[in-house]
């Protein structure tokens, strides 16, 4: 509950641009905040990474998961390849790509996706 308040004054905060005001929230509030709304936007984009073809997503967080596990077997190879293409810059920038090719290969997995 203290979660749901903290975002909701963050919001508010934020729309009033009264952000220098987030430093009487505590931390762990705060935090616990961002890190739930990471879980919920991860969560939606799952059907996606896996080219899932859904007709009815449930509403409860815990029965997404279950259905996600059930339609793995459905995962579409080509949409995670591409995904994962995409978005392995993040998960490495500092990778070393030999010279001459460094903005071909930031540029080509943003491209084919």
């Amino acid at each position: 509950m203290a979660t749901m308040m903290a975002g909701i004054l963050l919001v508010a905060m934020g729309l009033a641009c009264l952000g220098a005001l987030v430093q009487f929230i505590p931390y762990p509030v705060t935090v616990g905040f961002t890190a739930g709304i990471a879980l919920i936007i991860a969560t939606t984009q799952i059907p996606e990474l896996f080219g899932f073809h859904l007709t009815n997503e449930p509403a409860d967080f815990l029965d997404k998961w279950l259905m996600y596990e059930h339609e793995l077997s459905t995962a579409n190879p080509w949409s995670i390849l591409i995904d994962l293409a995409a978005n392995r810059r993040h998960w490495h920038p500092r990778q070393v790509i030999p010279t001459g090719c460094e903005e071909i290969g930031r540029l080509v997995p943003d491209a084919v996706a």
